[in-house]
């Protein structure tokens, strides 16, 4: 009885100690997003320096007006440069050649 238990405790022991989070990745980073509630639509880690990301307008009610932004870090994520792709009244995504002229960029 007291080697199952000692296993398991021991197993448990090991498993939490495993579980934890690096303190880096779990560093909270502003994204410089131009609006409060904003999605993320797309992430993309280039290298261990750069990040290049995606979103969207999240506010409730946003039914007249679709925006895309974009985010990048090109120093792991010490300052964020963000931006508008498009705006549109329909939903396009990116990628989405058929909803809206490229021109209009």
């Amino acid at each position: 009885m007291k080697k199952t238990l000692l296993s398991i405790f021991g197993a448990l022991a090991v498993s939490s100690a495993v579980g934890q989070a690096s303190v880096d990745w779990a560093t909270t980073q502003n994204a410089a997003w131009p609006k409060v509630s904003m999605g993320v639509r797309i992430m993309s880690a280039v290298n261990a320096n750069v990040l290049w990301a995606t979103g969207y307008d999240g506010t409730t009610g946003n039914v007249s007006r679709n925006y895309s932004y974009f985010t990048r870090t090109i120093n792991v994520g010490s300052t964020y440069t963000s931006g508008i792709i498009y705006q549109s009244a329909t939903t396009p995504l990116i990628g989405d050649t058929s909803t809206y002229n490229i021109a209009s960029f």
